[in-house]
C-alpha cells in the first residue's frame, strides 16, 4: 500500500503514546487500519467528522431507462438511484504509538507527556466530546485544497492530544491547516508538501494567518529532518 513507506519512516520519529490521525475515505479505510497496525501502531478509536453539507450526486435510475427508451422500467423504478448514500461524514482513524509494555497510559504521561486527552479544553457546548465531530468551515475560510479540513477541527484534534511547546508532524500538510492550527494554539510544528503550488499556498498562509515569515529556501531543507532529526513528536 502507497503509506507503507512513509508509515516506517513515522514511527521511529513520534513520542511513545503519541497520537496519529489519518483521514480517509469510507470505503477504503479499512485496508488503511490494516496497514497501520501490521506495522505496530495501536487503533485508539474511529471518529467521525461530520461535515455541514455534502453533495449528492446519485444518479435517478428512471432517468437512464428513459434514456434507453424503457419506459415502463423507468416507471417501475421512479424514485431509485445509482451511487451511494450522501456523504454527510469522512472517517478518521486515531491511532497511538505503543506505549511500555506493562506500563500503563498514566505512566507514560509522566514519562512521555502524551496519552491522555484534554476534555477541559475540548468542551462541546458544556459536554465532553465524542467521536462524531461536527465543524464547518468559517466565513473567511478561504478553501485552496480539494481535501482541506476546517481549522476549527483540526485545532480540536490538537488541543485534545497535545500541550503547548510540544511539536505537531503532518507529512502531507496541504494548504497548511495543520500549521496554522498548530502555531495559533503555541505549537510547535513541522510539516512537509510536495506539490509546489500548495507549499506556496500554504507558506502565504502562515504569513498572513501567523504572522511569521516563512522562506521557501529554508522550508526545502525540511525533508532532511524527517529521515535525521532527532526530536520526537507528540
Amino acid at each position: 500500500m502507497w503509506c507503507q513507506s512513509w508509515i516506517e519512516l513515522l514511527m521511529p520519529k513520534m513520542t511513545v503514546g503519541a497520537s496519529l490521525f489519518v483521514f480517509g475515505a469510507r470505503r477504503t479505510i479499512h485496508r488503511v487500519i490494516n496497514v497501520f497496525e501490521d506495522n505496530g501502531f495501536l487503533l485508539k478509536d474511529m471518529l467521525a467528522w461530520k461535515k455541514p453539507s455534502a453533495h449528492h450526486r446519485a444518479q435517478r435510475l428512471s432517468i437512464v431507462y428513459d434514456r434507453r427508451g424503457l419506459t415502463q422500467d423507468a416507471e417501475q423504478w421512479h424514485g431509485w438511484r445509482l451511487g451511494n448514500l450522501a456523504p454527510i461524514f469522512e472517517p478518521i482513524a486515531w491511532f497511538i504509538k505503543p506505549y511500555k509494555i506493562g506500563g500503563t497510559i498514566a505512566d507514560n504521561v509522566l514519562q512521555h507527556g502524551v496519552g491522555a486527552m484534554n476534555f477541559q479544553e475540548c468542551q462541546v457546548q458544556g459536554s465532553n466530546p465524542t467521536n462524531v465531530l461536527e465543524f464547518g468551515f468559517g466565513k473567511n475560510e478561504k478553501r485552496l485544497h480539494e481535501a482541506q479540513k476546517p481549522i476549527q477541527l483540526i485545532e480540536f484534534l490538537i488541543k485534545l492530544t497535545t500541550i503547548e511547546n510540544q511539536t505537531v508532524l503532518d507529512p502531507f500538510m496541504g494548504s497548511g491547516t495543520t500549521a496554522v492550527a498548530a502555531k495559533q494554539l503555541n505549537r510547535q510544528f513541522i510539516g512537509f508538501e510536495a506539490n509546489s503550488e500548495y507549499h506556496r499556498a500554504a507558506l502565504e498562509r502562515l504569513n498572513s494567518n501567523v504572522g511569521v515569515v516563512y522562506s521557501r529556501q529554508a522550508q526545502k531543507m525540511q525533508p532532511m529532518l524527517f529521515e535525521k532529526a532527532d526530536e520526537k513528536y507528540g
